[in-house]
Parts: structure tokens; C-alpha cells; sequence
């Protein structure tokens, strides 16, 4: 069994999962961009995705929860 971040619960799993795929599957925002700008759009997205209820979670959080 692998280790889990504080704060990340499987809701959010499942919306990290659904605003990555979102993100890299678009062939317009998806294509042609540094991974600066994909994990950019992937931290607002995740975040607005959220309805800001909860702690902001920036670039670093969420390319480590990837690494999970």
C-alpha cells in the first residue's frame, strides 16, 4: 500500500484525475504547451474544480500527489 499525502482523500483524487485527463486529452489546450504551462492550468483547474471549500493546493502538491 502505497502512502497518501495529507489532505487528498479519494473526492479529490477523483477530481485531480478528472481535470488532468481533461487537460491532456483537449487537442487544443493539450497540445503544444510546456509542462509549466499543462501543470499551471491543472493547478487552477483542480482548484476552481474544488469550489475553493477547502486549503489551496499549489503546483508542487499536486505533480507529487501524481507521483503517488
Amino acid at each position: 500500500m502505497t502512502s497518501r499525502s495529507i489532505g487528498y482523500n479519494v473526492s479529490e483524487d477523483v477530481i485531480f484525475t478528472q481535470v488532468y485527463l481533461y487537460i491532456s486529452q483537449d487537442p487544443i489546450m493539450g497540445r503544444y504547451q510546456s509542462a509549466n504551462t499543462f501543470w499551471s492550468c491543472v493547478e487552477q483547474k483542480y482548484n476552481k474544480a474544488r469550489n475553493g471549500n477547502e486549503e489551496y493546493c499549489n503546483l508542487q502538491s499536486l505533480q507529487s500527489q501524481m507521483r503517488i
